[in-house]
């Protein structure tokens, strides 16, 4: 079994490399490159030293793990945040993120506003954020929520039931990052 687990690691390399997610040995390849390959090969080495099936798939797993991990954290300090909407409300802006998509998805009498955040704050630290933020005026929770890896806030503007924000984050136990979708909508008042 340890083989057949062996096997599949050095498949799973070479499908990396073929698929671009890696580089082969080859000249003018960047410092990056040269880690992911020296990454995998740690980790199939950790799956021939084990001393059983099990321990073997465990290092394998959990080698890709700990590569997607890695690859995702370093992608994230490479983007840059993207401009908020127009007309969100700062206080639903989570400070320590980075906006990462926006849509405006209104028209001249309606807002709809959306933002994806991605962070590398923990899920606590950004509902307690979104917690505090929400219990300001003008602000009205409504609903909210709070199971596995997830929370969600719902919220009215005081006085206009019209105007209400939505707050949803979740994170993984396999990601560094945490995300969060924000949406504000209501008519425009002129």
């Amino acid at each position: 079994m340890k083989r057949i687990m062996t096997v599949i690691a050095l498949l799973s390399a070479v499908a990396l490399l073929i698929t671009g997610c890696g580089i082969s040995a080859i000249p003018g390849a960047t410092t990056e490159e040269k880690n992911q390959v020296s990454d995998l090969i740690k980790t199939v080495q950790k799956a021939q030293t084990a001393k059983t099936d099990e321990e073997a798939a465990s290092a394998i797993i959990n080698g890709m793990v700990e590569q997607q991990v890695k690859a995702e954290l370093d992608n994230f300090n490479k983007i840059k945040s993207i401009d908020a909407p127009k007309g969100l409300p700062a206080e639903l802006l989570y400070p320590n993120g980075k906006i990462t998509s926006s849509q405006n998805n209104g028209s001249d009498d309606y807002m709809a506003l959306d933002i994806n955040i991605k962070t590398t704050d923990s899920l606590q630290t950004v509902q307690d954020y979104y917690k505090a933020a929400l219990a300001k005026t003008p602000w009205n929770v409504t609903e909210q929520s709070n199971e596995i890896n997830q929370f969600n806030y719902f919220a009215k503007v005081t006085g206009n039931d019209y105007l209400a924000a939505s707050i949803w984050g979740y994170g993984t136990d396999y990601s560094k990052l945490v995300e969060v979708t924000v949406s504000y909508s209501g008519p425009i008042t002129k």
